[in-house]
Protein backbone atom coordinates (compact mmCIF):
# COMPACT_ATOMS: atom_id res chain seq x y z
CA UNK A 1 0.00 0.00 0.00
CA UNK A 2 2.92 2.25 0.79
CA UNK A 3 4.77 1.64 -2.65
CA UNK A 4 1.05 2.31 -4.31
CA UNK A 5 0.76 5.45 -2.35
CA UNK A 6 3.98 6.81 -3.30
CA UNK A 7 3.65 5.85 -6.85
CA UNK A 8 0.63 8.01 -7.03
CA UNK A 9 2.63 10.91 -5.33
CA UNK A 10 5.78 10.27 -8.00
CA UNK A 11 2.96 10.56 -10.49
CA UNK A 12 1.14 13.54 -9.28
CA UNK A 13 4.66 15.27 -9.38
CA UNK A 14 5.30 14.59 -12.66
CA UNK A 15 2.40 15.62 -13.78
CA UNK A 16 3.18 18.86 -12.38
CA UNK A 17 6.50 18.75 -13.74
CA UNK A 18 4.77 18.85 -17.20
CA UNK A 19 1.98 21.49 -16.64
CA UNK A 20 5.14 24.00 -15.25
CA UNK A 21 7.02 22.50 -18.29
CA UNK A 22 4.38 23.62 -20.57
CA UNK A 23 3.43 27.23 -18.89
CA UNK A 24 7.56 28.21 -19.89
CA UNK A 25 7.01 27.09 -23.05
CA UNK A 26 3.80 28.61 -24.19
CA UNK A 27 4.13 32.38 -22.84
CA UNK A 28 3.69 33.79 -26.75
CA UNK A 29 6.74 35.99 -27.58
CA UNK A 30 3.72 38.57 -28.81
CA UNK A 31 2.93 39.15 -25.46
CA UNK A 32 5.92 39.99 -24.32
CA UNK A 33 5.39 44.19 -23.73
CA UNK A 34 8.99 45.27 -24.39
CA UNK A 35 8.93 43.49 -27.53
CA UNK A 36 5.87 44.40 -28.82
CA UNK A 37 6.90 47.85 -28.51
CA UNK A 38 10.01 47.18 -30.67
CA UNK A 39 7.77 46.11 -33.37
CA UNK A 40 5.49 49.10 -33.80
CA UNK A 41 8.14 51.07 -36.19
CA UNK A 42 10.64 48.75 -37.27
CA UNK A 43 12.15 48.69 -41.02
CA UNK A 44 10.82 46.10 -43.60
CA UNK A 45 12.69 42.39 -42.95
CA UNK A 46 15.10 41.36 -45.39
CA UNK A 47 14.42 38.49 -48.04
CA UNK A 48 17.11 36.25 -46.54
CA UNK A 49 16.24 35.06 -43.13
CA UNK A 50 17.04 32.01 -41.59
CA UNK A 51 16.50 29.93 -38.80
CA UNK A 52 19.48 28.03 -36.90
CA UNK A 53 20.04 26.20 -33.91
CA UNK A 54 21.50 28.86 -31.14
CA UNK A 55 22.44 26.14 -28.90
CA UNK A 56 21.52 22.30 -27.40
CA UNK A 57 21.26 20.89 -24.43
CA UNK A 58 21.49 17.64 -23.75
CA UNK A 59 21.33 14.62 -20.62
CA UNK A 60 20.89 11.79 -20.04
CA UNK A 61 20.95 10.21 -16.07
CA UNK A 62 19.34 7.73 -14.67
CA UNK A 63 15.99 7.37 -15.90
CA UNK A 64 15.76 11.60 -16.59
CA UNK A 65 16.78 12.99 -20.01
CA UNK A 66 16.19 16.27 -21.39
CA UNK A 67 17.62 17.33 -25.25
CA UNK A 68 16.90 21.03 -25.61
CA UNK A 69 17.20 22.79 -28.87
CA UNK A 70 17.28 26.35 -28.92
CA UNK A 71 16.17 27.90 -32.17
CA UNK A 72 18.14 31.35 -33.35
CA UNK A 73 16.57 33.69 -36.20
CA UNK A 74 19.28 35.73 -38.61
CA UNK A 75 18.83 38.28 -41.29
CA UNK A 76 16.49 40.48 -40.03
CA UNK A 77 17.15 44.51 -41.14
CA UNK A 78 16.34 45.44 -37.85
CA UNK A 79 18.94 44.02 -35.75
CA UNK A 80 17.17 45.11 -32.39
CA UNK A 81 14.09 43.52 -33.12
CA UNK A 82 16.44 40.29 -34.16
CA UNK A 83 18.32 40.41 -30.59
CA UNK A 84 14.79 40.95 -29.07
CA UNK A 85 13.75 37.63 -30.81
CA UNK A 86 16.97 35.77 -29.93
CA UNK A 87 16.98 36.60 -26.07
CA UNK A 88 13.74 35.66 -25.49
CA UNK A 89 13.85 32.36 -27.55
CA UNK A 90 17.20 31.71 -25.41
CA UNK A 91 15.26 32.39 -21.93
CA UNK A 92 12.82 30.22 -22.81
CA UNK A 93 15.25 27.35 -23.23
CA UNK A 94 17.03 28.10 -20.18
CA UNK A 95 13.74 28.11 -18.43
CA UNK A 96 12.47 24.89 -19.42
CA UNK A 97 16.09 23.75 -18.89
CA UNK A 98 16.17 25.04 -14.96
CA UNK A 99 12.14 23.82 -14.56
CA UNK A 100 13.51 20.72 -15.60
CA UNK A 101 16.17 19.95 -13.20
CA UNK A 102 14.18 21.63 -10.24
CA UNK A 103 11.08 19.24 -11.04
CA UNK A 104 13.57 16.14 -11.54
CA UNK A 105 15.38 16.76 -7.95
CA UNK A 106 12.11 16.52 -5.95
CA UNK A 107 11.26 13.46 -8.26
CA UNK A 108 13.99 11.68 -7.16
CA UNK A 109 13.53 12.54 -3.82
CA UNK A 110 9.97 11.05 -3.59
CA UNK A 111 11.22 7.80 -5.72
CA UNK A 112 14.23 7.07 -3.35
CA UNK A 113 14.82 3.73 -5.34
CA UNK A 114 15.14 5.82 -8.47
CA UNK A 115 11.73 4.67 -10.15
CA UNK A 116 10.68 8.02 -11.41
CA UNK A 117 11.20 8.73 -15.33
CA UNK A 118 11.54 11.39 -16.98
CA UNK A 119 12.07 12.76 -20.31
CA UNK A 120 12.01 16.29 -21.92
CA UNK A 121 12.89 16.81 -25.29
CA UNK A 122 12.44 21.19 -26.87
CA UNK A 123 12.57 21.23 -30.99
CA UNK A 124 11.41 23.64 -33.56
CA UNK A 125 10.55 23.64 -36.92
CA UNK A 126 10.26 26.35 -39.77
CA UNK A 127 6.77 25.69 -41.08
CA UNK A 128 7.25 28.85 -43.96
CA UNK A 129 10.26 30.79 -44.46
CA UNK A 130 9.14 32.86 -47.99
CA UNK A 131 9.19 36.13 -49.07
CA UNK A 132 5.63 37.10 -47.11
CA UNK A 133 6.52 35.22 -43.69
CA UNK A 134 8.64 33.16 -41.53
CA UNK A 135 6.60 30.99 -39.23
CA UNK A 136 8.52 29.23 -36.24
CA UNK A 137 6.73 26.63 -34.41
CA UNK A 138 8.80 25.67 -31.19
CA UNK A 139 8.11 21.99 -29.98
CA UNK A 140 8.23 20.30 -26.61
CA UNK A 141 7.31 16.93 -25.67
CA UNK A 142 7.48 15.15 -22.74
CA UNK A 143 6.61 11.75 -21.62
CA UNK A 144 7.42 9.92 -18.49
CA UNK A 145 3.96 9.22 -16.28
CA UNK A 146 2.55 11.05 -18.35
CA UNK A 147 3.24 12.34 -21.93
CA UNK A 148 2.51 15.84 -23.38
CA UNK A 149 3.09 18.04 -26.50
CA UNK A 150 2.66 21.43 -26.65
CA UNK A 151 3.74 24.02 -29.31
CA UNK A 152 4.54 27.72 -29.69
CA UNK A 153 4.38 29.77 -32.64
CA UNK A 154 6.52 32.99 -33.93
CA UNK A 155 4.67 34.24 -37.22
CA UNK A 156 6.42 36.97 -38.42
CA UNK A 157 5.16 39.54 -41.74
CA UNK A 158 8.17 40.43 -43.45
CA UNK A 159 6.76 43.02 -45.42
CA UNK A 160 5.75 45.24 -42.24
CA UNK A 161 8.02 43.77 -39.55
CA UNK A 162 5.18 42.73 -37.09
CA UNK A 163 4.47 39.68 -35.37
CA UNK A 164 1.46 38.32 -36.73
CA UNK A 165 -1.68 37.80 -34.55
CA UNK A 166 -4.49 35.46 -35.06
CA UNK A 167 -6.94 38.53 -34.48
CA UNK A 168 -5.53 40.51 -37.47
CA UNK A 169 -6.28 38.03 -39.80
CA UNK A 170 -9.45 36.54 -39.34
CA UNK A 171 -13.13 36.79 -37.32
CA UNK A 172 -12.67 34.16 -34.10
CA UNK A 173 -15.86 33.69 -33.36
CA UNK A 174 -16.43 32.45 -37.17
CA UNK A 175 -13.67 30.55 -36.91
CA UNK A 176 -14.85 28.71 -33.63
CA UNK A 177 -17.93 28.30 -35.30
CA UNK A 178 -15.71 26.66 -38.05
CA UNK A 179 -13.80 24.63 -36.09
CA UNK A 180 -16.60 22.86 -33.95
CA UNK A 181 -18.05 21.97 -37.25
CA UNK A 182 -15.26 20.31 -38.31
CA UNK A 183 -14.23 18.23 -35.25
CA UNK A 184 -17.75 17.02 -35.47
CA UNK A 185 -17.48 16.07 -39.18
CA UNK A 186 -14.02 14.32 -38.26
CA UNK A 187 -15.90 12.47 -35.60
CA UNK A 188 -18.28 11.06 -37.71
CA UNK A 189 -16.14 10.63 -40.72
CA UNK A 190 -12.92 10.05 -39.68
CA UNK A 191 -13.33 8.12 -36.66
CA UNK A 192 -11.96 10.93 -34.83
CA UNK A 193 -11.65 11.67 -30.78
CA UNK A 194 -12.12 15.08 -30.30
CA UNK A 195 -14.34 15.74 -26.90
CA UNK A 196 -17.70 16.75 -28.36
CA UNK A 197 -20.60 14.57 -28.19
CA UNK A 198 -23.40 13.16 -30.43
CA UNK A 199 -25.81 15.40 -28.51
CA UNK A 200 -23.97 18.64 -28.97
CA UNK A 201 -22.86 18.59 -25.61
CA UNK A 202 -18.64 20.19 -25.45
CA UNK A 203 -16.41 19.54 -22.86
CA UNK A 204 -15.40 22.07 -20.91
CA UNK A 205 -11.64 22.40 -21.62
CA UNK A 206 -12.86 21.80 -25.12
CA UNK A 207 -15.08 25.17 -25.21
CA UNK A 208 -12.03 27.28 -22.72
CA UNK A 209 -9.30 26.00 -25.88
CA UNK A 210 -12.04 27.49 -28.75
CA UNK A 211 -13.11 30.64 -26.24
CA UNK A 212 -9.26 31.01 -26.38
CA UNK A 213 -7.98 30.15 -29.49
CA UNK A 214 -4.46 31.76 -30.57
CA UNK A 215 -1.42 29.21 -31.70
CA UNK A 216 -1.37 28.94 -35.32
CA UNK A 217 1.15 29.55 -38.29
CA UNK A 218 0.87 30.13 -42.11
CA UNK A 219 1.73 27.36 -44.39
CA UNK A 220 3.71 27.54 -48.23
CA UNK A 221 0.60 28.31 -49.58
CA UNK A 222 -0.72 31.65 -47.28
CA UNK A 223 -2.87 29.43 -45.50
CA UNK A 224 -3.60 30.05 -41.85
CA UNK A 225 -3.27 26.40 -39.75
CA UNK A 226 -4.86 26.90 -36.44
CA UNK A 227 -3.33 24.22 -33.96
CA UNK A 228 -4.32 22.78 -30.41
CA UNK A 229 -2.23 21.24 -27.97
CA UNK A 230 -2.06 17.33 -27.58
CA UNK A 231 -5.21 16.59 -25.41
CA UNK A 232 -6.14 20.02 -25.49
CA UNK A 233 -9.65 19.24 -27.43
CA UNK A 234 -9.00 15.21 -28.31
CA UNK A 235 -7.81 12.10 -27.14
CA UNK A 236 -4.17 11.80 -27.56
CA UNK A 237 -4.04 9.96 -30.63
CA UNK A 238 -5.57 12.49 -32.48
CA UNK A 239 -1.40 14.57 -31.48
CA UNK A 240 -2.09 17.78 -32.07
CA UNK A 241 -4.92 18.60 -34.14
CA UNK A 242 -4.88 21.27 -37.18
CA UNK A 243 -7.34 23.19 -38.74
CA UNK A 244 -6.27 24.80 -42.41
CA UNK A 245 -9.04 27.90 -42.21
CA UNK A 246 -10.55 28.35 -45.76
CA UNK A 247 -10.38 31.69 -47.72
CA UNK A 248 -13.64 32.82 -46.19
CA UNK A 249 -12.91 33.06 -42.56
CA UNK A 250 -10.33 35.77 -43.60
CA UNK A 251 -10.61 39.65 -42.80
Amino acid sequence: MKKNNMKKVILKRSLGLVAGLLAVLTIALNLSPVLAKAMLDVPVIGDVVNVLTFGRFQYVEGGFSADIKTPGIEGLVDKELEKLLNDELRDKGEAVKNKFFEEVEELRKLSGNGDAKFNVTMDYAVRTNDENYLSLDVILTTTGASAAEAHTFYNIDKKTGKIITLDELVDKKAVKEYILEEMARRNAEEDGTFFIYNNGVVDDNTKKALNNIEKFYINDKGEVVVVFDEYEVAAGVQGSPEFILPKSLMK
